[in-house]
């Protein structure tokens, strides 16, 4: 009989990644490839894997615990955009933007709306 804390022998030494659930804060373990998760605090379901607009989205907010990426000929216009590890513009961007990371601009970027990030 193993321990709850013991890994029994036939299970697999998989890796984890902390993420931070957007709608309550709170840090928690996931799979490295998991794209959405049950937050062990609030338990809602967020959204883990990076969010990428390739064409046009309009409405509703994107929310996740990874990144953000409207890409150079995507258009978003949308209520908010709320990213735990980032958001990268380098298309045309309406709304408000969250960041727990990093707003990076490219180039051609455009912005409509307000952002809060730490940098």
């Amino acid at each position: 009989m193993t321990h709850a804390s013991e890994k029994p022998s036939w299970m697999p030494n998989l890796s984890t990644r902390t993420v931070r659930c957007y709608r309550c804060a709170n840090r928690f373990e996931v799979a490295p490839k998991a794209m959405s998760a049950s937050c062990p605090h609030c338990h809602r379901r967020i959204v883990v894997s990076d969010i990428v607009i390739k064409q046009g989205h309009w409405g509703g907010r994107l929310e996740t615990c990874g990144s953000v990426i409207i890409q150079r000929k995507a258009r978003a216009h949308v209520g908010a955009a709320i990213a735990g590890e980032g958001v990268t513009v380098l298309g045309v961007f309406e709304g408000s933007i969250v960041s727990g990371g990093a707003v990076h601009l490219g180039e051609y970027a455009l912005i409509r709306g307000s952002v809060r990030a730490p940098n």
